[in-house]
């Protein structure tokens, strides 16, 4: 009978403790995981960011969890053998008995509880990891491979208005000095900067059926931008150093801008008028770009057109370089932090490269 009653004792320890430890394992993996996991998503966001730490009410909601398995599948289970007769027990495991028909019952609904549980996550866990994947291998429109990416805000060291302007010409002369350095250009918007800009226009022959069809994405970018980027060019011709603030204005619009707006249409010629502040700019349109993915990896490409820096309606204080490097772009990131620094050296410097 004491050895009946102390194995019982000895099997509910150890029901007890599973649940126990299966949290700190949880926990553990957490840990060891998050970095990995973190480098993936990095990979198709350099920005992104999420750092580890036990927060306490995740914590709590750990403890909790972990407990009230264990009090659902520990506790139970016990108490089932505690309260069977150790006789019983004895007489039951010595004929080859599996249990009672009661004790099955539970333990089949308990078997079925954990599966409910755990299908979810697993589930969960294998969308995210296709996510992953799809994110990391995403069509951009043009080669991330050797591609460095710098900011500089002129604004924030006070800069006036055609000091910022003549800055970034400046600068991509003197990188394109670099010895690694095959083209150099500049846009605001950047690469995957995390904003947007977007300007209301009106499109030559285009009648718009609802009042979000007069809304286009814009970006601006210095000459030498779509060659630089690898984007190709279907239509005309890419933007030059002939396109300066006393030309006539021109925009090179992508492929979805022309479906929406021009149909089968040539729109090379056509005016684009945009809308800002009760201020109307028109373009003309001098080239189409293949479509390209600049800001977001989901969904379709949205409509965009681009227009010279030196045109254009919006004021950009802070633009990021696009170098396209021969070699690894971290191979010439130290000659471009040299040289912006020669330019002035109190420039806020931003980095970041895609390879």
């Amino acid at each position: 009978m004491r050895l009946a009653a102390a194995w019982s004792l000895n099997s509910s320890l150890k029901v007890w403790r599973s649940p126990d430890w299966g949290g700190v394992a949880g926990l553990t993996a957490a840990y060891f995981l998050h970095d990995a996991l973190v480098r993936m998503v990095a990979e198709s966001d350099p920005h992104f960011q999420m750092s580890f730490a036990l927060d306490p009410l995740v914590l709590a909601f750990a403890v909790a969890t972990t407990l009230a398995a264990a009090l659902l599948f520990g506790v139970l289970p016990a108490w089932q053998v505690t309260n069977t007769g150790p006789g019983a027990t004895l007489q039951e495991q010595s004929r080859g008995a599996k249990g009672s028909l009661g004790q099955m019952r539970w333990g089949r609904f308990l078997v079925s509880v954990q599966l409910a549980l755990s299908l979810p996550l697993l589930v969960g866990a294998g969308l995210l990891a296709r996510t992953l994947y799809n994110l990391q291998r995403a069509d951009l429109g043009f080669p991330a491979e050797r591609l460095l990416l710098v900011r500089v805000d002129a604004r924030e060291v006070g800069y006036d208005t055609v000091r910022r302007d003549s800055l970034p010409r400046e600068l991509v002369g003197e990188f394109q000095r670099i010895p690694g350095v095959r083209a150099a250009s500049f846009s605001h918007l950047g690469i995957f900067g995390g904003g947007e800009s977007s300007l209301g226009i009106e499109v030559e022959g285009y009648t718009p059926k609802e009042n979000n069809d007069r809304d286009s994405a814009l970006d601006e970018v210095g000459p030498g931008y779509f060659s630089t980027l690898r984007v190709p060019i279907t239509l005309g011709r890419e933007i030059l150093d002939s396109d300066h603030g006393g030309a006539p204005k021109v925009c090179v619009i992508n492929e979805a801008f022309a479906k929406r707006f021009f149909y089968s249409r040539n729109p090379i010629g056509m005016r684009v008028t945009s809308s800002n502040n009760d201020k109307q700019t028109t373009f003309h349109v001098v080239s189409v770009a293949k479509n390209a993915r600049t800001q977001s990896l989901r969904g379709d490409v949205e409509p965009r057109f681009f227009v010279p820096v030196a045109q254009s309606p919006l004021a950009t204080s802070n633009p990021t370089f696009l170098i396209r490097t021969a070699t690894k772009a971290a191979s010439v990131m130290a000659a471009v932090r040299k040289t912006i620094q020669g330019v002035d050296a109190v420039l806020p410097i931003l980095s970041r490269q895609i390879d």
